[in-house]
């Protein structure tokens, strides 16, 4: 198994057996560090070119009535159009993400430990911020049937919603769970309701083994919070129903 794939699960393993490995031990891997008799692993190269591995935010279009469901969730996934169309356009701007997960590595946690592991051989196919704006964007011109559009090229007149948004906290704590939680203000364009609107949203998702379901859980949580927005949306700025699986934050 790659060392990108498999790094949390030997870390324990390795605390379970209470093994303390000496330099030598991972020879085959100079850039391995030991410390404090734990074999924690530094992923800075170890992994072959052809081991890497690519991975997307943005789940498959699927037909209206295909009934898919999402991997390793009981939501079915989004078909191309989901929602009756709204009578504006969205403009969704860039996602602001912080920045020691914004990067085309994925970065997990030591569920064990304070550390965390930028994955050499387990990359988004961009950069974390335009890779989580482009499947957000996805989400929501699905939900509302609209466009997502540049303000630069609008027509003069059209209704737009602005989409300004923050991701909070972007975390995957490798075979356990991701947490995503984000905030956003809508400004309203050539819309009778003038003033800006704020809300947030946090959501956990529990991940079972491996890189694909860890971004599938990301996939999920995604999924969770883009609901919500796109209600939020909808509804002009008024706070969104209670969801089951989302908690809602300060939303007016």
């Amino acid at each position: 198994m790659m060392i990108a794939l498999s790094v949390l699960r030997l870390l324990k393993r390795f605390r379970r057996n209470a093994v303390s490995r000496s330099p030598g031990a991972v020879a085959s891997c100079p850039k391995m560090v030991v410390v404090a008799g734990v074999a924690t692993l530094a992923l800075v190269g170890c992994a072959s070119p052809d081991a890497t591995r690519y991975y997307t935010l943005q789940e498959p279009l699927v037909s209206s009535d295909s009934g898919s469901v999402r991997p390793g969730s009981s939501t079915p996934v989004d078909p191309v159009v989901s929602g009756a169309a709204v009578p504006f356009l969205i403009s969704l701007q860039p996602v602001v993400v912080p920045e020691q997960v914004d990067r085309l590595q994925i970065v997990v946690t030591d569920p064990g430990s304070t550390q965390v592991y930028p994955l050499e051989s387990s990359l988004w196919v961009a950069p974390l911020s335009r890779e989580f704006r482009a499947a957000l964007s996805a989400h929501l011109q699905k939900q509302l049937n609209t466009l997502d559009v540049d303000l630069m090229q609008l027509p003069q007149g059209q209704s737009v919603w602005k989409i300004m948004s923050a991701v909070q906290r972007f975390e995957s704590v490798y075979e356990q769970q991701v947490v995503l939680e984000m905030t956003w203000t809508l400004e309203s364009l050539n819309l009778k309701t003038e003033q800006s609107r704020v809300c947030g949203a946090r959501t956990v998702v529990r991940v079972g083994n491996g890189m694909s379901a860890l971004v599938q859980g990301h996939q999920e949580a995604l999924h969770r919070v883009a609901r919500v927005m796109a209600a939020h949306i909808r509804s002009a700025g008024q706070k969104p129903a209670d969801q089951p699986d989302v908690e809602i934050k300060a939303c007016r």
